[in-house]
């Protein structure tokens, strides 16, 4: 029988090693990307924000007009 050495091994382990890096690296890409996979957000894409002010207060009741100074008595 021919003797079996552990160079097969280390070759597979060694492919082995790259393709789980790989598969690392396109899971880390494609999480850091804007169009996440992973992501179970229902979030709208681009925010609606509204803005409600208060209703205007009632104007204030006006100054009464001055009297009309009394005529000059005519001389």
């Amino acid at each position: 029988m021919a003797e079996q050495t552990s160079g097969g091994r280390s070759t597979l382990a060694f492919i082995l090693g790259g393709v789980v890096i790989a598969i690392a690296a396109l899971v880390w890409y494609l999480a850091a990307t804007d169009g996440n996979i992973f992501s179970r957000s229902t979030a709208p894409a681009s925010p609606s924000v509204t803005i409600e002010l208060p209703a205007a207060p009632a104007p204030a009741e006006p100054a009464p007009a001055e009297p009309a100074p009394p005529a000059a008595p005519a001389d």
